[in-house]
């Protein structure tokens, strides 16, 4: 087993509830949707 951690590897994300997740995945939305915007 490898226990080197990779530099570029992102922590993973734990969530609690239900809740918690459909407010992160509002939060990604939004930030997509501006970097999106950025580009056009």
């Amino acid at each position: 087993m490898n226990s080197k951690i990779d530099p570029g590897e992102e922590p993973a994300v734990v969530t609690g509830s239900r809740e918690q997740l459909l407010y992160l995945l509002a939060e990604a939305a939004e930030i997509e949707h501006t970097l999106m915007c950025s580009y056009l």
